[in-house]
């Protein structure tokens, strides 16, 4: 199975438990709620239902109280009535308000004993109690002053009380009823959300179970491999050639093993077999530094690489450090094969060179990797590489040296070239650091810079089959210096291959230009 497979399905595995844990969760609580929740917060209403009714009933018991009393006042001196009649009226509307609540309180009876008490409720209230409070309201407001009436209703008020507290004694055992129901399902809704909560927690525990053993299996299987390929990569850039990875892998990891392995010893016989040549092209693009770099470096930039076989004899370094930006750009003997295995040679010169504290010496890095690549070939045989190191401070001034490289810097008003020197770094003729020459070019926000190897200048072409020369170059980074630098380089490139147009390429292609970042202080070249 493929790794992507693997990861694939481990992580769909992950979020389908994640996704059943979620539906579980949203069903779970919908039932919940339909069932035991739903019953709870019915006996809640219920209980808040009860208390309304019984508040309103004593509200009637009252109004019947205050209507008799006051009647026979009213009657007993022939006052205006009016008052008595909006006292029957709040009555009327009291009624009515608990007819109505007795209703609402019907549809959140979940018991057979709730229903009960209701009906007990309404029967005497309707049929005895309510009958009852009229006859008397109604002969106490129509009373004559001693008229044989009020001793009527003077016997029908003790057995009206008695209906009326009978009526508020089952509204009492309602509402007990309703809280003894309410705490006994806060209870089992208590035990079920608990169960509910338990389930949720096995189920999120496995898939953290779950989530950690792919985790550990990324790590082990994928993670593991991956860095010691990366490890094998960086020693063999380094020149260390025997460098191979060791671990037990299978499925696409070993077949990166064998390659990484294979790659390694095939740049160590210095084969020149097309797959040996496929192999060391990989590894030398991987070299090159990444974009970021070049980013954190640069307020513009662009590179064009592009050997002339698989693998070429051109390459460039990039680092940065504390004190400044350390680019380098190199063009070695020679192409292809044997021009690779000599860039591989620099880059673990100038690994070894540009340190932290030294960086901002340029003569002092060509020295040491003239030193480094003496020692390496021991004899003279004529290889080596032209060379320009510069150094770009946090302030925008640059310091430079180069041999055989020229690097070319246009404000926009005039374009410099700033020639290399007779140096060719490796070929052990250079005598002393002090033979090397530094160039310092203050910082100026309008400088925009360019190096070129010799494969763009020396490309034969046009009709009289000549060397591109410098005059066009310089021309295109002239009229164009408003324009981003990949607009620039592209134009360079469009003019360069229109130029060349059939003849072949006689070497590698290497151009690297950039602005650098604005400094606090500004010159002029």
């Amino acid at each position: 199975m493929r790794i992507s497979v693997k990861l694939y399905a481990g992580f769909a595995i992950v979020i389908a438990l994640a996704i059943a844990v979620g539906i579980i969760g949203i069903t779970g609580m919908q039932k919940l709620k339909q069932s035991e929740l739903s019953m709870y917060e019915k006996q809640v209403m219920g209980i808040e239902q009860a208390e309304k009714v019984a508040f309103l009933f004593e509200r009637i018991r009252f109004n019947c109280k205050l209507l008799v009393s006051n009647s026979f006042v009213i009657n007993s001196h022939y006052d205006d009535k009016k008052g008595i009649f909006d006292i029957k009226k709040q009555f009327e509307n009291n009624v009515a308000a608990f007819k109505k609540s007795m209703e609402t309180y019907k549809e959140f009876a979940t018991t057979e004993e709730m229903l009960h008490f209701h009906e007990r409720i309404m029967d005497l209230f309707e049929n005895n109690y309510l009958p009852a409070a009229k006859q008397i309201i109604d002969r106490s407001i129509n009373d004559i002053p001693y008229h044989d009436s009020k001793l009527h209703i003077q016997v029908m008020l003790p057995n009206i009380t008695n209906m009326a507290d009978n009526i508020a004694n089952l509204m009492t055992g309602m509402t007990k009823l309703n809280v003894a129901i309410a705490k006994q399902t806060s209870i089992n809704n208590a035990t079920v959300t608990q169960k509910f909560i338990a389930m949720q927690i096995l189920i999120l525990a496995l898939a953290l179970a779950f989530a950690i053993f792919i985790a550990i299996y990324i790590v082990k299987n994928i993670m593991v491999p991956i860095k010691e390929s990366a490890d094998v990569l960086y020693k063999i850039a380094a020149g260390n050639f025997d460098a191979r990875v060791k671990g037990n892998y299978s499925g696409e990891f070993a077949t990166i093993k064998d390659s990484v392995n294979t790659t390694a010893a095939a740049i160590k016989r210095h084969t020149s077999v097309v797959s040996g040549v496929e192999y060391a092209g990989k590894i030398q693009k991987n070299l090159l530094p990444p974009e970021n770099v070049f980013r954190e470096a640069f307020s513009d930039y662009h590179v064009i690489w592009h050997p002339r076989d698989m693998v070429g004899g051109d390459i460039y370094w990039i680092k940065n450090f504390d004190e400044g930006v350390v680019l380098c750009v190199c063009d070695c003997t020679g192409h292809g094969t044997s021009g690779a295995l000599l860039t591989m040679l620099v880059m673990s010169a100038l690994e070894a060179a540009v340190q932290p504290g030294s960086c901002a010496d340029t003569a002092n890095i060509i020295w040491k990797i003239d030193e480094r690549l003496v020692q390496v070939f021991s004899m003279k045989t004529g290889d080596g590489c032209d060379l320009a190191v510069l150094f770009i401070a946090k302030d925008g001034s640059i310091a430079l040296s180069a041999g055989h490289i020229n690097v070319f810097i246009c404000n926009g008003k005039e374009v410099q070239r700033i020639r290399g020197q007779k140096i060719f770094v490796g070929d052990g003729n250079l005598r002393s650091k002090e033979d090397i020459k530094i160039t310092r070019i203050p910082a100026n926000p309008d400088n925009k810079f360019y190096i070129a190897s010799d494969g763009l200048f020396d490309q034969p072409g046009g009709e009289l089959s000549v060397p591109f020369g410098y005059k066009t170059f310089e021309k295109i980074i002239l009229e164009n210096h408003g324009e981003n630098q990949s607009i620039i380089s592209g134009k360079i490139w469009d003019a360069f291959e229109e130029y060349r147009d059939m003849e072949p390429r006689v070497d590698d292609f290497e151009l690297i230009t950039f602005k650098p970042h604005i400094g606090i202080s500004y010159g002029f070249i």
